[in-house]
């Protein structure tokens, strides 16, 4: 849930039901999508289902395109390009991560078409949510099939993208871009689009860099105006952690300090400090000062199979873990530990630099920050590799318990496999013809 811009849009939001969703109110997006003859793009903005956003969808709605003979395909009644899909986060334009909080700082900006008298409702994906089990099968991933089968680490365009790179450390302090090619990796391509989009999970403009400083470590040149001091209660051990490296590096923030004057409130302290326009976290604050909990707003039941050890039942989130120390733990140190820092410039120039030049025209990532999209796509995929549907009535009854479909199911069965000629494409135990065994 932490990791949309709203702090509490994830991807579990779309894919909880079976794998899918089965949300029914503002679920309909207009025919975004619609181009014209000639390929140009041709946007329909109207609702056709319902006649505006925040719609609460009835049987009835249903099917968006309905004929009066049902055998007859000249006999259509209506036909709708609506599509029943997903809502996401509401139109937002990225501003910064705020360091200990799940919710990103962004500006609501106007939405043209998800809005209701003018008030912004939450934006609806124009094509609709499929199940993600069994989804490790698939050769490709996405309706368009754009989340390719080979995983390059930052985006779902895989070798479409020969810019694509990621860093590695040769030593900690000799860092160099590499390009990676994991084969039969779809899902992890998938995993890098909702992250980033403006309409599933995030504020436009953000990238995975800055989803990982979120989640990890503060940069040395974050301004301390970002930091969430409107409850201090959120930021662990805040004496210890950001108020004593702070007047330990007194020298760096003399002339700060002397405008501040005594006080012996933690609160006040900071937030004059803060206060002070443009003021840059010293180099000794490059440390972890603030983090999310992992599953910090989710309960983790003690008996779960995996994370039961680690869970703070009855309070949400696990203890004793980071997100850095769980990257730490799952990867080899190459790939999230160095001395040096890689340096984004406003034109987008990646530089290897050995500390942040305070400059407010680049951004400093820390090597685990800056492979974020690398880490986030391969844990998806894990996690979605244990989604499998392997003991279904169907299978069960393909395994010879001619019991476990009911003869009107198996009547069914014979249709998709007969007359209907579904099995021209859903084919094989798997019922699908874009899994990878049958076209990698």
């Amino acid at each position: 849930m932490q990791v949309g811009s709203d702090g509490q849009t994830s991807c579990a939001s779309c894919h909880f039901h079976a794998g899918a969703d089965n949300r029914s109110k503002n679920q309909i997006s207009p025919g975004l999508l619609r181009i014209n003859a000639d390929g140009t793009v041709n946007p329909d903005t109207v609702f056709n289902i319902g006649g505006a956003p925040n719609y609460q969808l009835k049987p009835g709605d249903f099917p968006f395109h309905k004929l009066s003979n049902p055998n007859d395909p000249n006999t259509v009644v209506s036909d709708r390009n609506d599509v029943s899909s997903s809502q996401g986060v509401s139109n937002t334009k990225f501003v910064d991560v705020i360091p200990g909080s799940a919710q990103d700082k962004v500006k609501t900006e106007p939405d043209p078409v998800f809005n209701v008298g003018g008030t912004n409702v939450r934006r609806v994906q124009p094509r609709n949510t499929p199940t993600v089990i069994d989804s490790v099968f698939n050769f490709r991933n996405f309706w368009d099939g754009r989340a390719q089968n080979i995983f390059n680490g930052v985006n779902p365009f895989g070798l479409r993208d020969p810019n694509a790179s990621v860093v590695k450390a040769e030593k900690p302090n000799q860092l160099k871009f590499v390009k990676i090619r994991l084969n039969n990796s779809s899902l992890a391509s998938q995993a890098l689009g909702p992250p980033l989009s403006s309409f599933e999970l995030s504020a436009d403009g953000r990238t995975f860099q800055e989803i990982g400083d979120k989640f990890g470590r503060i940069d040395n040149k974050k301004s301390l105006s970002t930091l969430p001091l409107d409850n201090l209660d959120n930021l662990d051990n805040l004496a210890d952690t950001l108020v004593g490296p702070l007047l330990n590096s007194v020298e760096e923030l003399t002339g700060n300090l002397a405008q501040i004057g005594n006080t012996k409130s933690i609160s006040t302290l900071l937030k004059n400090v803060l206060s002070l326009r443009g003021t840059k976290l010293p180099r000794v604050l490059g440390q972890k000062l603030s983090r999310l909990r992992p599953l910090g707003k989710q309960v983790v039941h003690p008996q779960d199979s995996v994370l039961g050890a680690d869970s703070r039942y009855p309070q949400p989130g696990l203890k004793d873990k980071t997100y850095d120390q769980l990257i730490k733990d799952a990867f080899k140190p190459e790939w999230w530990k160095s001395n040096q820092l890689i340096q984004v410039d406003a034109e987008g120039r990646r530089t290897f630099v050995n500390s942040a030049d305070n400059s407010s025209q680049t951004d400093e990532y820390t090597l685990l920050e800056y492979n974020f999209s690398l880490f986030f796509g391969l844990a998806i995929q894990l996690y979605e590799s244990t989604l499998i549907a392997n003991d279904t009535p169907f299978d069960r009854f393909l395994e010879g318990n001619t019991r476990a479909l009911t003869k009107q199911q198996q009547l069914g069965k014979d249709l998709f496999q007969g007359k209907a000629l579904c099995i021209g494409c859903h084919v094989g135990i798997r019922i699908n013809s874009c899994f990878s065994e049958q076209r990698g």
